[in-house]
């Protein structure tokens, strides 16, 4: 059964992630890397930017309550950076919607139809192919 709303969650990580039901997170769960230790969330709907979250502490991994491509930046959910250091603490490093990680850890402009390429992240078209960014078949 999904826990309600406010209810406590996250005995584990499996737990934290089903007992809570879809249009939910089991918002602050953590689980040390190390020791398996984990610390329980609260069922909450999951934020949009501007809402509020718990960022997993150093050495954890866990569920801030932002929706999916947020990250939780001073206790609120943010979009990640488009510009500056990437976010090697968080699972999406930069802004998916413009930028990506290069090689020297930097969130730079993803490249235009043309731009020679290593990978899709690094395109708008979001398609890499033979070393150059390639306009696909995208709507």
């Amino acid at each position: 059964a999904v826990l309600a709303a406010g209810a406590e969650c996250g005995a584990d990580y499996a737990a934290a992630v089903a007992e809570c039901g879809e249009k939910q997170a089991c918002a602050g769960f953590s689980q040390n890397l190390s020791t398996g230790a984990a610390v329980k969330g609260t069922c909450a709907a999951w934020a949009d930017v501007g809402g509020a979250c718990t960022a997993a502490p150093e050495g954890t991994s866990g569920i801030s309550g932002c929706k999916l491509g947020l990250i939780c930046e001073n206790a609120k959910c943010a979009f990640p950076p488009a510009t500056g250091p990437c976010r090697t603490d968080e699972m999406i490093e930069c802004d998916p919607r413009s930028a990506y990680c290069d090689e020297t850890e930097q969130c730079v402009a993803k490249k235009a139809d043309g731009e020679v390429c290593d990978s899709d992240s690094q395109c708008q078209s979001r398609d890499c192919v033979g070393g150059l960014c390639d306009p696909g078949c995208h709507p």
